[in-house]
Parts: C-alpha cells; structure tokens; sequence
C-alpha cells in the first residue's frame, strides 16, 4: 500500500475555495484500485427491439413508452447511462442507466427501470415491476475507443425464461414473449470520469536559489530511487506510479516513483581518532505528485535520521502549483495529458519544517518562507 493524502477526494466533496481554507489535508492509506476499473460518468445506450417482435406486439395492442429519463422512438428505447465501472481497454464491466421503459395492453402494464448491461457476464438486468432479473443474454458485441471512452455494440440479445413468463402474464399475453427469442441489439457510448494512467514520468528541476540557501547550512538533495539528470540545478526524473487523467484535464493527478532527501552536505574524510556517533536529521519526501484539480504539489514528509524517525512530520501540501506559464496540453483522441514548466513556490509548513529542522539548531534565522520558489515541474501521462 502507498501512503498518499487524499486530497483529490476532499477537494471534489468541498470544493476549491474550502480546500484554499483549509490549513491541512487527511493523510490516508490508498487502497489499491483494480487496474481493470473506470467509472463511468455519462453516455447513452439505444436499444433496439428486434423487428418481428415489435410487430407481434403492435398486433397484439401492446404499447412501448417511456419511463423517467430517456426516450422512445418506434422500437428504440434510448436511455441515458449514469455509472457502472467499465474496462475502457475491453469494455467488460457493466453499464448503469437512468429512466427506463414499459409495455402497456390496455390498462395492464409492466415497467423496466434500472436496467444494467452486464458485458462481462453477457446479460441485461432490469427491476422488472419492482423485482430485479436478468431480463436478456446477449451472444456478442464489439467496441471501439471513441475518446476517453468507447462505443459497444452488441447483438442477439434474447429473452431469459422468468422473464418472458412475467410479461406474458402480466400482459396477458399467449406467448408473445419466449425463452430464447430475439430481443433487441443495442448500441451504447460512454464517457469515463476519469482514465487511468498507463505509465508517464515527471521531472521536476529546483530553484538555484533555494538550493543556495540549502547549501548555507551545509544542506542538499540527495534522489533516491529517482534520476539525476543534472547536478547544478539539481534536476530529476522518475517514473508515475499512480495517476488519473480527467477528459477535462483540470482535475488530472498522478503520483511518481521513489523522492528525495533534504539531508546534511557529504561530511569530509572521517578523522583518525573516532569522536562521538552523531547522528543528522534527514528530510526524505516520499509521494511526490501534482494535482491540477487543487494546483499543489503533494508528498509526504517523513522526518529521522540514521536512528529512525524523530518527530512525525506535518502532513499537507509541500507547495502551491502555478500553471499561468506552464504548456498543458490534453489529447482526448490518444489519452494523453503533458505539462511543461510549471512553477511552484514553498507552502509554509514544509518552509518551517525546513527552517527548524536546519536553520534552528544552528542558531541560524529561517532561510525559506512561504512563497519562496521551490522550481519547475512538468510531466507526461498516457491512459490505457
């Protein structure tokens, strides 16, 4: 498990302008998320009744209209898809619809509401007169990538047994409705709330002058399970881990590999008469991310030296993103978002944290302060 705040999910209950307020973020533990899974927020299903059944049941006087949300025209029923958790890579999973429709003879009718396809099992649910059933099998479809999301295609949906005998008795109807019998085909599309990343990386490159300021106290960065890519300014690189991207972008997040620690200059040679062990506190910043939804860079801040932890660290963003000058650019068709330069500046309890971790115990006054610039971020997501 990965020790992440959560501060996507408090900022999409609270909204920015209280997250703005809000001195600290929960840290939690993230759950792992099945790699197969997206939500689905929105998209629209057409079901086409098979034509000779719609026949029959005009013969036999039977209406088809709507229920709620949605629509019908002739024998289509169009229904507006509102959830349901998909594998955008296969389309298996099952897709939620609002509304619904009913059969009427007369004064007798029959209502589906709820209906859910089930591509994975190959089966359409509904609440049938308040009871849940499997209404339909489906023998096959297709589907193609259109956006974010995709576009399914399925054929030789057929009637499952308990609910034929439900219609046809409710409707009164001698058999217009059989196991086995063709049922409709359908056509849905659907857009994810968000897709999950595939792989990407993140660079970030700090500021020269804070690095200055660092080395005053005999302070520098040292990666870990990152890469250097260049020394002076200190510039990494590592892989994301964890991360969504959004068909808006502006609530994309995503999370890298390994971090860095804020740690004591390389000592000298050690001299030929050993002193007292002393011991350094180390910053090591775990977590690094960007979430565009809060404009902060994240991580966690874990405070110890080479006997362990000191002190728990204070939780929250590490600094404020500014993406006035930063190139973002979201390409819907391939599922890929890119941030160039990006600026951030310090946020100030990881500035304290710094200042009273080094400067303090030197006797020193703080060197960074909120605002101050800690460098530039840009990464490169792709979603499967």
């Amino acid at each position: 498990m990965i020790e992440v705040m959560v501060e996507r999910q408090f900022a999409r209950h609270v909204g920015l302008a209280a997250l703005a307020a809000s001195a600290w973020l929960l840290l939690a533990i993230l759950a792992p998320i099945p790699a197969t899974a997206e939500s689905i927020e929105a998209g629209e299903t057409h079901l086409r009744l098979d034509r000779v059944l719609f026949e029959d049941l005009g013969n036999e006087e039977v209406k088809v209209s709507k229920l709620g949300q949605g629509s019908v025209q002739g024998r289509v029923v169009n229904l507006p898809v509102d959830g349901g958790l998909i594998d955008l890579g296969t389309a298996s999973g099952s897709i939620d619809h609002a509304g619904g429709f009913k059969f009427r003879s007369g004064k007798r009718t029959v209502k589906l509401t709820e209906l859910i396809l089930d591509t994975a099992k190959r089966e359409l649910y509904a609440r049938l007169d308040g009871e849940r059933l499997r209404i339909a099998t489906l023998k096959s479809y297709g589907f193609t990538r259109a956006g974010f999301g995709d576009e399914v295609e399925g054929i030789g949906l057929r009637l499952s047994r308990r609910s034929t005998g439900i219609l046809n008795r409710k409707l009164r109807l001698n058999r217009v409705f059989r196991p086995g019998r063709a049922f409709a085909a359908l056509s849905s599309s659907f857009q994810p709330e968000a897709a999950r990343l595939a792989f990407g990386s993140m660079q970030f490159s700090l500021d020269p002058g804070t690095v200055a300021k660092l080395k005053s106290l005999e302070v520098e960065t040292v990666p870990f399970e990152t890469i250097l890519l260049a020394p002076d300014p200190p510039t990494y690189s590592a892989p994301l881990i964890q991360g969504e991207i959004y068909p808006s972008a502006s609530r994309s997040w995503g999370f890298l590999e390994g971090g860095i620690r804020i740690a004591r200059l390389a000592p000298p040679e050690p001299p030929e008469t050993p002193g007292p062990i002393v011991t350094f506190p180390v910053i090591t910043l775990i977590n690094l991310g960007l979430s565009l939804e809060s404009q902060k860079v994240l991580g966690f801040a874990h405070l110890h030296n080479e006997a362990g932890q000191l002190v728990p660290a204070p939780g929250g963003p590490l600094a404020a993103l500014d993406l006035s000058a930063a190139t973002v650019k979201l390409d819907s068709e391939t599922r890929a978002l890119s941030i160039v330069n990006a600026r951030a500046t310090l946020e100030a309890p990881f500035a304290n944290l710094i200042n009273e971790t080094f400067a303090a115990p030197k006797g020193k006054a703080p060197i960074l302060a909120a605002g101050d610039p800690l460098g530039t971020f840009s990464l490169t997501m792709q979603a499967r």
